[in-house]
């Protein structure tokens, strides 16, 4: 991965532009993103990167980085003026809280990141998570939040209790609705009747 710095730190004593998109669309502040190269990052927002650039599927650096956990380069970006409402389809806050990157999820929401904000996927995207241990009416519910999702729902629905809490204490609005009808205060009551019952049977197992 370092080999890329060597080439960064030319390009920019030879004026080439910060902003330049590469053959498939992204720019080279995205791809350092992805291959979470810290040093270049930074060259590359000293040299006027745009640091709100798109890459070609609609993602922003802010977005790759919080999706990976990366805490460090997240920290830059918003530093530099990253905009943490990214898009619909990819949200900063949503990836840090499906991932579970609790440190990442307290600096985005310190820099004004909604928790309320929901994500809308494409149907063509398959769960990456299954609550198997859930009642079939609960799991269909969670299927259809892949479809849109609020990020304190995948946190519960994920268990990361602590980026719950985190996101309640942001504001985190427990009354609103998903598109099925459902309150995210019944997903967790539902949640948590779901879990205790799994861990009687589980203590019970003869019964």
């Amino acid at each position: 991965m370092e080999h890329m710095l060597p080439t960064a730190r030319l390009s920019q004593q030879q004026g080439m532009d910060a902003n330049a998109i590469s053959y498939n669309g992204d720019t080279a502040l995205y791809r350092a993103c992805v291959r979470q190269q810290l040093e270049v990052v930074q060259m590359l927002l000293e040299a006027g990167a745009d640091v709100n650039a798109h890459s070609s599927g609609g993602e922003t650096a802010l977005y790759r980085a919080s999706k990976a956990g990366h805490e460090h380069i997240v920290r830059v970006l918003l530093e530099a003026g990253a905009e943490t409402i990214g898009s619909i389809h990819s949200r900063p806050l949503y990836a840090a809280c499906e991932h579970g990157h609790m440190q990442v999820v307290k600096l985005l929401l310190q820099h004004g990141a909604d928790p309320n904000a929901s994500s809308t996927f494409s149907n063509r995207r398959r769960p990456n998570y299954r609550s198997a241990f859930l009642p079939r009416r609960i799991s269909a519910d969670c299927h259809e939040a892949r479809v849109e999702s609020l990020p304190i729902c995948c946190a519960v629905q994920k268990g990361y209790t602590d980026i719950v809490n985190l996101l309640l204490q942001h504001g985190a609005d427990i009354n609103k609705r998903a598109p099925s009808g459902k309150s995210v205060f019944m997903t967790v009551f539902e949640l948590m009747i779901s879990r205790r019952s799994k861990a009687t049977q589980d203590s019970n197992p003869s019964e």
